[in-house]
């Protein structure tokens, strides 16, 4: 998964770098446009220079000549401004075709299924931990433990006279406190799926046309869904809150191993709590290298 991963992040990368490049390319090509300033200018430079050198010390052929400087000037003005307004139109219409943002959930998505792989990886490293203990300490499953339905029930250990009758006093009798509690299942058969699905399926929509939407327009309130998800929602956060808190209940400090499964064998129970503590510590520290190559390649 991790092969699957890092191609896809190259893929989007490269796609994001020639957005980028097309759009420095598309403003470079409008600012470096040929206008008629040049033009202008040797208009001007005619008609300044066609004038005796005698009359432009009187007063109106220097009027004249301040007159035709204040049009040159201001024909140029004109023609910075036009430029500057159609590239800011273009800067503004890449910006809100939200290609980019298409491209960052993309990202997103796919740290988020790099994600649930290593969740998947966890909890098969603790069934084989568990597993692995139970075969050395020679614990025979199908012989101390009863199975009602799933192996996800609730389950006991029955007592050496349970196929006898039991006399009627003794099920009146209260239980003793001190009896050992009841077994529970000690690992979940198969691993959490904790893939945010909603946030996933909020795709930014891509706006191909010509029209360019204001974001600071007001805009007629619409009837909120029930259940639906907002658009810049990050599914990635998601994931890795729910990842968190799950290794949370495995770190030490939280988890510890039911002695009476392991038949309170303590050095093999302390070996097995020192590996799943690892376990969930790894699990913690894949989950921020994600975050972290992520965050290089979105931001």
């Amino acid at each position: 998964k991790s092969n699957t991963f890092f191609s896809s992040i190259r893929d989007v990368r490269y796609q994001m770098l020639q957005r980028r490049r097309a759009a420095f390319d598309g403003v470079s090509c409008l600012l470096v446009k040929l206008d008629d300033r040049q033009e202008l200018y040797d208009n001007f430079r005619t008609k300044f220079n066609q004038v005796p050198s005698d009359l432009r010390f009187d007063p109106e052929c220097v009027a004249e000549l301040h007159l035709q400087t204040l049009e040159l000037c201001d024909a140029l003005l004109k023609i910075s401004e036009t430029r500057k307004q159609t590239a800011e139109a273009y800067t503004k219409k890449i910006g809100a075709d939200n290609v980019m943002s298409m491209l960052q959930h993309r990202t997103r998505c796919e740290a988020v299924a790099m994600a649930q792989s290593e969740l998947q990886r966890f909890f098969v490293a603790l069934h084989l931990l568990f597993d692995y203990t139970k075969s050395v300490r020679g614990y025979e499953m199908n012989i101390k433990i009863l199975n009602e339905l799933e192996v996800t029930l609730p389950v006991t250990v029955p007592d050496d006279g349970a196929g006898a009758k039991k006399d009627a006093k003794k099920e009146t009798k209260k239980a003793d406190k001190n009896a050992p509690a009841a077994l529970v299942p000690f690992r979940e058969p198969v691993g959490l799926v904790l893939v945010p699905k909603g946030s996933m399926e909020a795709v930014p929509e891509v706006n191909g046309g010509d029209e360019v939407v204001d974001p600071k327009a007001k805009k007629a309130p619409a009837k909120e869904k029930k259940g639906a998800v907002a658009e810049n929602s990050d599914p990635f956060a998601e994931i890795e809150t729910r990842i968190l808190e799950e290794a949370a209940k495995w770190r030490k400090g939280t988890f510890t191993v039911t002695r009476e499964v392991y038949e309170k064998d303590e050095s093999l129970c302390h070996a097995l709590e020192q590996a799943i503590w690892y376990e969930a510590e790894k699990l913690v520290l894949s989950v921020a290298n994600i975050k972290s190559i992520l965050a290089k390649n979105v931001d």
